[in-house]
């Protein structure tokens, strides 16, 4: 795992565990703040954008099977599961850590953010994950060509 991965990794990591324990009651928070739906929307959209292009972006600094073996190539589909795990369902803790914080009336009133709030992360790290392979290849620009 790379340095990215790490922080990634134990960011999310603490702000899950944050979280739910603020959730289920054991840890209580002296600061609570107005939770306004659509800043935290965006901020999952962002998110979601954000990371499923760094997602992408890793990918292709790896792919390239021409004369690899065959371990080597299964490591690699490993290690892209692995890093499809960690990108879609890490960061969204940090959101579920925001959404804790706002005042026990809002979260009783709205129980069904932390959902939605997946949802639109989801949404929006598909769209680079997807659309990976579908780029138009790029062609060079010959000019003058060599049949006039």
């Amino acid at each position: 795992m790379r340095g990215l991965e790490t922080v990634i990794l134990s960011s999310s990591l603490a702000a899950w565990s944050v979280g739910i324990l603020a959730q289920i009651g054991v840890l209580r928070w002296n600061l609570t703040f107005e939770l306004a739906l659509y800043p935290l929307y965006i901020l999952a959209a962002f998110t979601g954008w954000f990371f499923g292009n760094v997602y992408v972006h890793r990918l292709k600094r790896e792919r390239g099977s021409a004369g690899r073996r065959l371990d080597e190539i299964v490591l690699q589909i490993a290690r892209s599961r692995m890093l499809f795990v960690l990108y879609l369902f890490g960061p969204p803790g940090w959101l579920y850590l925001v959404r804790s914080m706002a005042r026990r009336e809002q979260l009783e009133e709205m129980p069904l953010v932390p959902i939605l709030t997946f949802g639109v992360y989801a949404a929006l790290f598909a769209v680079p994950v997807v659309l990976r392979g579908s780029a138009a290849p790029r062609r060079k620009l010959e000019l003058g060509g060599g049949d006039e």
